[in-house]
């Protein structure tokens, strides 16, 4: 069920970012690392191997999976950008939502590494703006390559000494925040690597203890969802860093018990779809957006300027939702589908090469 699971977390950062609510954005995006630890520390694993073969084989395969879709989105952008011909509105969609200005904003725009500086900062101009996430991923793959997905034991060392550098950022930040840099400070604990890592690390350790999660009843999946539901109406609002921590332990409970979920055929497939649906959803919803602004007229108030940004009710909310997940399922149908399918036809050869 691991597909649903990043389709509704996609749908957690568009409500984060169109919808208002910031921390199920920040929480969908540590849901989506975790999940991502456990799934390429069994990849790593259980079909390529961590002999510079298998290393090759797996990177090879991760740049098959991000870079078609993330460049259709650049286009897509692209072509949104030159009909519209309204930039300004572009900004107030999101800040970084332009053509790039110099030869390195290029070059972060069309090989995704280098929107960020590990995790700290932003590109000034980004034709699919939350791509600065994926950045950070990229990163973490090389970790898991490195060293995190190597045996149990260094993943668990690993955690450990993230658990440890937490705190050292915190003090950190707090200076930070009191030097009036909010924004960096957000960044120190969020998306920072040695952050991001945190939750990363959890699934290659949740991976290497898989069974140990046998015990876990959908139950857990249960007191998963109601205490990231706690976590953003009770405790965020009160305590910003402590929210991202409880959060841990409830995206341990959902992933733990969607790990052994039952499935029959007819609902992997389902379920198989919806995680195509995930990244699209992800990389695209800023230009829906977009659209939405462009083509809403402006008397409805639906879509009103708040402090030097777009602010959406409930109705351009539901819309730009809307939008988003037809593009989605459509991008899913007729672009991941098919190249999800070449790409394990691929893995398939060479695995079978490598192993002869």
């Amino acid at each position: 069920m691991f597909g649903l699971f990043r389709l509704i977390a996609a749908l957690f950062v568009l409500m984060g970012h169109i919808g208002g609510v910031p921390f199920v954005a920040g929480a969908a995006v540590w849901g989506f690392f975790m999940l991502s630890g456990l799934l390429m520390a069994g990849a790593l694993n259980s079909r390529y191997g961590l002999d510079n073969n298998g290393v090759l084989s797996f990177l090879g395969s991760r740049a098959v999976r991000l870079f078609p879709m993330y460049w259709l989105s650049l286009l897509l952008s692209a072509l949104l950008l030159c009909t519209a011909q309204d930039p300004e509105r572009a900004l107030l969609v999101n800040s970084a939502l332009k053509f790039p200005d110099t030869v390195g904003e290029w070059a972060a725009n069309l090989l995704i590494l280098g929107q960020t500086t590990f995790g700290i900062g932003r590109t000034d101009a980004s034709l699919s703006p939350s791509s600065w996430a994926v950045d950070i991923e990229i990163l973490m793959y090389l970790c898991s390559c490195l060293f995190l997905a190597r045996s149990p034991r260094l993943a668990v060392v690993a955690l450990l000494l993230l658990c440890m550098t937490f705190p050292v950022l915190w003090w950190f930040a707090r200076g930070i925040v009191k030097a009036g840099d909010l924004s960096l400070a957000s960044q120190l604990l969020y998306s920072f690597l040695p952050a991001a890592l945190l939750p990363y690390s959890i699934g290659t350790v949740m991976w290497f203890k898989r069974d140990r999660l046998k015990l876990m009843t959908p139950g857990w999946l249960v007191a998963g969802l109601v205490g990231t539901l706690a976590c953003t109406i009770f405790v965020y609002p009160r305590a910003v860093t402590l929210a991202y921590i409880l959060v841990l332990p409830c995206l341990v409970a959902i992933i733990g018990a969607l790990m052994f979920w039952p499935r029959s055929a007819k609902l992997g497939i389902i379920d198989t779809f919806f995680g195509h649906m995930s990244y699209p959803l992800y990389l695209l919803h800023w230009a829906c957006a977009y659209v939405l602004v462009l083509v809403l007229p402006a008397d409805w108030g639906w879509i009103v300027i708040e402090e030097n940004r777009y602010a959406y009710n409930q109705e351009a909310f539901m819309s730009v939702m809307a939008l988003a997940l037809i593009v989605s399922g459509l991008a899913a149908w007729l672009i991941e589908r098919p190249l999800e399918k070449k790409r394990h036809a691929w893995l398939k050869r060479t695995i079978r090469i490598r192993e002869d």
